[in-house]
């Protein structure tokens, strides 16, 4: 039981991190700037592409943590499956 709880501390500061790292990211975002010229819609769409290349390594990093969680239901229910009869 101890390794799960060692596991959920880490998901927790894997999610705070990347709730953070979100944030920071929807806080440089304006949704206002359209682009006045072409020369401002090129800096957007290098925004844009900097952005797509960014999230890359965090899809790595969210299907680590989707993997994470689906293992502790999974020994969760194990667990509870084993000793429900001892608490019953």
């Amino acid at each position: 039981m101890c390794l799960v709880v060692g596991s959920i501390e880490l998901f927790q500061k894997m999610c705070d991190e990347l709730k953070d790292w979100i944030g920071e990211k929807i806080n440089g975002i304006n949704l206002d700037d359209v682009g006045k010229d072409l020369a401002s819609v090129k800096v957007l769409q290098r925004k844009q592409q900097n952005l797509e290349q960014e999230l890359k390594p965090i899809e790595e990093k969210m299907n680590k943590m989707s993997m994470m969680a689906h293992a502790y239901v999974y020994h969760m229910h194990l667990f509870y499956l084993t000793y429900a009869d001892i608490y019953i």
